[in-house]
């Protein structure tokens, strides 16, 4: 198992198939809101380095990605904040601490790069909360949507 941080233009084909896997997995309202990541947006967070991606690989091969932004944060300008905007694990690679070893990773190159406060989200269906809490993190929000128009 290598864990790595990657150039999102270096491993975007190779992602792309997971990114599929993901949203089937966990998007909602799917009979309208369609797979369509915005990769020229991406790509513009990737160069501008506020983008940072962070692999797993098995034998070379992609099995999981940590995608974090790091943007001033408007409310907080003097502290470093950095948020996890997506983490997936190929089914066959979960409860092996294998994800667990994908977030220490990110959060040790964060650091290095002064991030202060890493945040990371999840979907209620797909909890992983208790290990978040045994590596430290505090859940500290709630979101809600509600669909207004399905046009």
């Amino acid at each position: 198992m290598k864990l790595q941080q990657e150039k999102m233009s270096d491993c975007i084909d190779e992602m792309i198939p997971l990114l599929q896997d993901h949203y089937s997995e966990i998007a909602r309202n799917q009979d309208f809101v369609e797979f369509d990541p915005n990769y020229d947006q991406y790509q513009l967070l990737d160069e501008s380095d506020m983008l940072h991606v962070f692999t797993a690989r098995d034998g070379g091969k992609l099995i999981g990605y940590v995608v974090t932004f790091l943007a001033p944060n408007l409310h907080y300008k003097t502290t470093n904040f950095g948020l996890i905007d997506i983490l997936f694990l190929k089914k066959e690679y979960r409860g092996r601490m294998v994800g667990y070893k994908m977030i220490k990773s990110a959060e040790e190159s964060l650091k290095t790069m002064g991030v202060q406060v890493l945040q990371i989200g999840m979907k209620l269906a797909h909890d992983f909360g208790p290990m978040l809490e045994r590596m430290g993190y505090t859940e500290i929000e709630r979101t809600f949507e509600k669909v207004l128009r399905r046009d």
